[in-house]
């Protein structure tokens, strides 16, 4: 399965507003990233507790890129203020990669 429809079905199962989920993707050399746009009430459904539906999700698209394409694939979820500010070092590595 290709990483980016794989997150974008589970996304969309966990929205409550499945429509305005979308899935951006870049890809580099030795990676691909995946940004998830979704509507701003659904930000903390796809983060979850303390980041765990977030690092769920991530795991899961890490495995299925690895098995399926051979490459690493990291997921972010745009608009997700402390997500973004944790990942920040981890996305300045994602694109050195890129």
């Amino acid at each position: 399965m290709n990483p980016a429809a794989l997150v974008l079905q589970l996304c969309r199962a966990m929205a409550s507003v499945p429509d305005r989920v979308r899935v951006f993707t870049a890809h580099g050399r030795e990676a691909t990233l995946l940004e998830v746009l979704c509507a701003p009430e659904d930000i903390g459904a796809l983060i979850g507790y303390g980041g765990e539906v977030l690092d769920a999700l991530r795991w899961m698209v890490h495995l299925v890129g690895l098995r399926d394409q051979g490459r690493l694939v990291y997921v972010n979820i745009l608009g997700a203020k402390g997500s973004r500010v944790r990942n920040v070092m981890k996305m300045e590595q994602i694109v050195a990669i890129l």
